[in-house]
């Protein structure tokens, strides 16, 4: 019975909690530029150059809204990130791992534009990929084994977006930054300090649920 008492407290308190803010639930996705950085990374390419590699992304986000201006936003992506380098004549080289991807990020609401920033933690779904792209040719793709990467990456992440009405809803442009403070490889097997960088555009849409 006890138990069952503290249950029902708890689902009290949140319901008093849910029915004081602005709730939004919403979809998104993401593109854009996606590296690695340190220095083992610059060696590693050497005498090769960093090319692009294109970092995507889809998810979904609560927002909730305390007031007009400060928010708290909970986030669930799919992530592939990666880097890639490239040398004439030659081709290009591939690395690519997807992630299932959480963050609990603040959001500051200005006059125009919202800033959000948090931590993200960055869970590896599936064997990670070296691919060749050779300049003439097929592709070469080799899984790595699976203990070679690093399991779990934890990173920051930090934006600016705008939102506009439109609609039912809100339609919603941000630009984003995400850094892993985590190395890519297995730093049980290898010292290397490959870590994953990105700057990416997401671009979703919200229903929001006035209280």
């Amino acid at each position: 019975m006890k138990k069952i008492g503290l249950v029902v407290c708890v689902l009290l308190l949140v319901s008093s909690i849910s029915f004081s803010l602005d709730i939004s639930l919403g979809a998104k996705g993401a593109l854009g530029y996606s590296t690695f950085l340190g220095s083992d990374w610059k060696d590693y390419m050497d005498p090769w150059v960093r090319a692009g590699f294109l970092g995507v992304g889809a998810g979904g986000f609560v927002t909730l809204g305390f007031s007009d201006t400060f928010a708290v936003e909970p986030e669930i992506m799919f992530l592939r990130l990666g880097g890639a380098d490239k040398e004439s004549g030659t081709g290009k080289e591939l690395f690519v791992s997807k992630y299932f991807a959480a963050a609990a990020l603040l959001r500051l609401q200005l006059p125009q534009i919202y800033l959000l920033a948090g931590p993200m933690g960055l869970l590896k779904v599936g064997p990670g990929e070296y691919v060749i792209k050779p300049e003439s040719g097929s592709d070469i793709t080799v899984e790595f084994p699976d203990d070679e990467l690093s399991r779990f990456l934890l990173a920051a992440t930090i934006g600016i977006g705008y939102q506009y009405p439109i609609g039912p809803g809100s339609l919603r442009g941000e630009l984003r930054g995400i850094y892993a403070f985590s190395k890519w490889y297995n730093q049980e097997l290898y010292t290397d300090n490959w870590t994953v960088f990105a700057l990416m555009l997401m671009v979703g849409y919200s229903f929001s649920f006035q209280r």
